[in-house]
């Protein structure tokens, strides 16, 4: 039997990786009260610097008024602040919270 072109193509198998992986995870997520974005996003700012609204969505890999509909969410939790922008008093930072850390914790050490 021929070998399929899936078989060997990079990007599906990655695909197919993280979704095993992640069908494993989901219900620890889900029973700290988190969906996969605000898991992302806790586990982001977890052991780093303030970031950006615009850099965090490159970093869970969503779309920026998304992500500032999950901070929003977030923010209304106690889980992370939004701060002004040393630079720019337009501009925001987002940084995680003592409830927030207290939340991820338990799912970045699993």
């Amino acid at each position: 039997m021929a070998r399929r072109f899936v078989q060997d193509h990079l990007p599906y198998l990655l695909a197919r990786a993280s979704h095993a992986l992640w069908r494993g995870f989901e219900p620890r997520v889900r029973a700290a009260g988190l969906n996969s974005l605000e898991w992302r996003v806790l586990a982001t700012l977890f052991d780093g610097e303030p970031e950006s609204v615009g850099q965090l969505a490159l970093e869970v890999l969503a779309k920026q008024p998304t992500v500032t509909r999950t901070l929003d969410r977030l923010v209304a939790r106690g889980d992370v602040e939004r701060t002004a922008h040393p630079d720019d008093a337009r501009r925001s930072r987002v940084r995680i919270t003592a409830a927030g850390r207290e939340r991820a914790g338990p799912l970045v050490t699993a």
